[in-house]
């Protein structure tokens, strides 16, 4: 059991790595308006270089590229890091914070899972770099999860970090 919550949390993490930023303007093959003799967007000459495309929207998140990926899931990552150190051995209230900081965080965290699936390559990159962190939440996070391995709560809170 005990190994289940170290292998869900240290999971979380790593879906967690990434960061999302709203988007808020239409694609731009349905906003662009072309000139005569411009190519419209989907004409573009094959040598021209295209930016990478973003992953999918999420409830109105997306993240535009690894970097943004990389600072949005070290923001995440903090904010569940202080959960943690905050909230200490008090189980049923780590269990409430755990809960809201993923309902809170949902549209980011499903934009994160979605950036991943869209490009393996960016997630294995952060998650490589960012083993410091992830070794800073685990003995952050190491007694919470230790002490309130048994509380009903806290299974149920831990259940809903993706994995």
């Amino acid at each position: 059991m005990l190994k289940t919550l170290a292998f869900t949390t240290c999971t979380l993490f790593l879906v967690l790595t990434g960061c999302k930023k709203k988007d808020e303007t239409k694609p731009a093959d349905q906003t662009a308006e072309t000139k005569p003799g411009e190519a419209k967007p989907s004409e573009a000459k094959p040598s021209e270089a295209k930016p990478a495309e973003p992953a999918p929207a999420a409830a109105g998140v997306t993240i535009a590229n690894i970097a943004d990926y990389e600072a949005k899931s070290g923001e995440l990552m903090d904010k569940l890091t202080a959960i943690f150190v905050a909230d200490g051995t008090n189980c049923d209230k780590l269990a409430g914070d755990v809960n809201k900081f993923v309902d809170d965080n949902k549209p980011s965290i499903d934009a994160t899972a979605a950036y991943e699936k869209a490009h393996p390559d960016d997630k294995k990159a952060v998650t490589e770099k960012e083993k410091v962190k992830t070794k800073e939440f685990e003995s952050k996070a190491g007694p919470s999860i230790d002490a309130c391995k048994d509380n009903k709560a806290f299974q149920t809170a831990i259940s809903k970090l993706p994995e």
